[in-house]
């Protein structure tokens, strides 16, 4: 940035108002110019997801694109984290997202996470390798 010129302007998001986007895929979202997305990790007591849907309650004005839910350390919150999507999707105008981490999983366990979410209505997931736990060559 040259001294004394004015700052970048960041483009202007899309309107995305209409409650059909929660359907869209994020790939196109991505494609059509700036997004907002929050990312939030699944708490693991019920206490934890009062608290967690109240702060996505309280962050709405902020208008996000969409959301992602991450994935427990091999697993450990994976239902938490398909419960949080799916109650997000039905009750949000835009798309939750889950992670996918298929470190120390089974070939099985992950296919059978995307039948659950494609059975649910999720259309996006973000699928990851995930880390090697710490004690893995």
């Amino acid at each position: 940035m040259t001294p004394g010129a004015p700052p970048a302007r960041v483009p202007a998001r899309p309107d995305r108002s209409d409650a059909s986007h929660r359907d869209a895929r994020i790939d196109e979202l991505l494609a059509e110019g700036p997004t907002l997305s929050l990312e939030f990790f699944p708490p693991k007591t019920e206490r934890g997801v009062a608290n967690l849907l109240a702060t996505v309650d309280a962050l709405e004005d902020l208008d996000p694109d969409f959301v992602s839910v991450t994935y427990g350390a091999g697993g450990t919150t994976r239902s938490t984290t398909r419960d949080l999507v799916v109650k997000i999707n039905q009750e949000r105008a835009y798309p939750a997202i889950p992670h996918l981490t298929c470190v120390r999983h089974s070939r099985a366990e992950p296919v059978s996470s995307l039948d659950d979410y494609r059975a649910s209505a999720i259309h996006n997931v973000l699928a990851l390798a995930g880390d090697p736990p710490t004690h893995a060559p």
